[in-house]
């Protein structure tokens, strides 16, 4: 015992021990910068390289691409930690938009939707009925009075053959005489918007009627069947419905989450 106090008495015992443990501690922070600076690849990652290259190209990468893979990798890697460490990301606000984005997919990924069952279904439906109503449809006939032919005679070559009952006196169309069933987005894309609007809202019941114009010129039309605009059956639509429903549950989900996130944050505007 006596021994032992009259080492703790030497400086030199204590300088010895003071360095050992400058030592040990310089060893720990050496090998725990050499373990942040390490960038690990193993077989589970280069699985997932090797794994989105098929999903990109179709086939399996040769093993010279496999090996790009890898460099690509640890080279985006380190320049990344060297960028971080220089406080490159801090105020970036494209930077910043990307952590958002990357952190609201893994928020989305996360959260569990249920299957909605029909009822669930059918009030989506009702809510959303401007979305899902099929427009009215027209299936009809023409016949044309071509303006590139006629000039400024095709709308008075109409109206007098209307008038005559001379309604095969038009000229030749490309797309023939039948339209339809089609909507008035689809008849508006073939034969311009005002021919769509005018033919739209026609019955079998008016006949032959006319001159309307298009982008070609005058026509005499005639509706030869008309659907009504009408809802969708719910099994007609039901993937589609379903995907939209569990895509706006997700959503408020995960708006949820966020806005408990941002409520855990003291916020101080000065």
């Amino acid at each position: 015992m006596e021994r032992w106090r009259r080492w703790a008495r030497e400086p030199l015992v204590w300088f010895v021990a003071a360095g050992a443990v400058i030592f040990a501690i310089d060893r720990a922070l050496l090998q725990d910068e050499r373990a942040a600076r390490a960038i690990v690849v193993d077989d589970a990652f280069v699985a997932g390289l090797r794994a989105r290259f098929v999903e990109r190209h179709g086939r399996a990468p040769d093993a010279r691409e496999e090996d790009a893979l890898v460099r690509d990798f640890v080279r985006e890697e380190a320049l990344s930690r060297e960028a971080r460490a220089a406080g490159l990301d801090e105020g970036d606000a494209i930077v910043r938009r990307r952590l958002v984005q990357k952190l609201e997919l893994m928020l989305a990924g996360s959260v569990h939707v249920p299957e909605p069952d029909d009822e669930a279904l059918e009030t989506w439906m009702r809510a959303h009925e401007d979305e899902l109503r099929v427009p009215a449809r027209v299936t009809l006939e023409h016949v044309l009075f071509a303006r590139d032919l006629r000039g400024a005679r095709a709308e008075e070559d109409a109206r007098t053959a209307l008038d005559t009952g001379a309604i095969e006196s038009g000229d030749p169309f490309v797309r023939g005489r039948a339209i339809g069933p089609s909507s008035e987005a689809r008849i508006a894309a073939e034969m311009g918007a005002a021919f769509a609007r005018a033919v739209i809202d026609m019955t079998p019941e008016q006949g032959w009627t006319g001159p309307i114009a298009s982008t070609y010129g005058a026509h005499l039309v005639r509706v030869i069947a008309r659907e009504e605009a009408r809802m969708p059956a719910l099994d007609d639509v039901r993937a589609r419905v379903a995907a939209a429903w569990i895509e706006e549950r997700r959503a408020a989900l995960v708006d949820a989450e966020i806005a408990r996130i941002v409520a855990s944050y003291d916020v101080v505007i000065e």
